[in-house]
């Protein structure tokens, strides 16, 4: 197992602040000003699309000297992402499979025989994450994962050689440098920004008992994180609105989002 050490710091001192008082959901439904509350609903389908478009399809690699049975052995493969898949591990986080099948050509010499062969390579890789939103409308990832060879073996005139414990460190330095570079491009995407705009938009609207008279314009929206349970994400948000009185003509636009994105706890 490889463990994710890039942010570490910065991910236990988000969990520290988070954990210090904080504002709970229904302390926020229940302080000063009007309130909208809703909650935004992801199947995990829609993780798995979210998550495929933010990986590699095709991977290549190569590695030498890969066989004690083998002189001036090398191996070039190439593997394409097949079968990803999300789902629950608890409240607070999802596991991600996903299996990478591909070809690998090998050559080199086998007591003095030139060998020159191609064999299928299946790949496996698991994942369990833990997300947490931060203030700044990112998303900072905890991420523990394997990826492992599960089939790497040719055969030549009668001698099986199994290549799978010589490609696994490989795959290791691959995988890990990958998940890497992954998490930190999240953190610094304020992706949720875009997944709240629609509740923003519908807290901005006309209050209908007022005949054109009256209309909510939103303050700031707070937002629990996220629960994962058997049958999708669940994110509790809360938006904060003025009422302002006045004619149709003279209201001022929808604002924009905030700069800042309101952390609470569920209880």
């Amino acid at each position: 197992m490889m463990r994710m050490t890039a942010m570490a710091a910065g991910f236990a001192a988000l969990l520290a602040a988070g954990t210090a008082g904080a504002e709970t959901l229904a302390q926020r439904l229940a302080g000063p000003g009007s309130h909208v509350a809703a909650t935004v609903a992801l199947p995990y389908e829609a993780l798995t699309l979210l998550i495929g478009q933010d990986v590699e399809e095709v991977y290549t690699g190569r590695a030498v000297d890969i066989s004690r049975r083998l002189d001036d052995d090398r191996v070039d493969w190439t593997a394409r992402l097949t079968g990803l898949a999300t789902g629950p591990d608890g409240p607070e986080g999802f596991v991600v499979s996903a299996t990478a099948e591909g070809r690998a050509e090998v050559t080199g010499r086998l007591i003095g025989l030139r060998l020159d062969e191609t064999l299928r390579l299946r790949v496996g890789v698991d994942l369990v994450a833990r997300p947490q939103f931060r203030e700044n409308w990112t998303i900072a990832l905890d991420v523990l994962g394997e990826a492992t060879v599960r089939r790497a073996e040719l055969s030549f005139f009668g001698v099986d050689i199994d290549l799978r414990s010589r490609l696994q460190p490989g795959l290791d330095d691959a995988f890990e440098a990958g998940l890497e570079e992954q998490v930190a491009r999240l953190a610094e995407r304020p992706v949720l920004r875009r997944a709240f705009r629609g509740v923003w938009r519908d807290a901005c609207r006309e209050v209908d008992a007022l005949d054109g008279q009256g209309r909510f314009r939103p303050t700031a929206i707070a937002v629990t994180q996220p629960r994962f349970g058997d049958d999708g994400i669940e994110i509790a948000a809360v938006i904060t609105a003025d009422l302002l009185l006045g004619p149709r003509a003279e209201a001022p636009p929808c604002p924009p989002l905030p700069a800042r994105l309101e952390l609470l706890e569920r209880s």
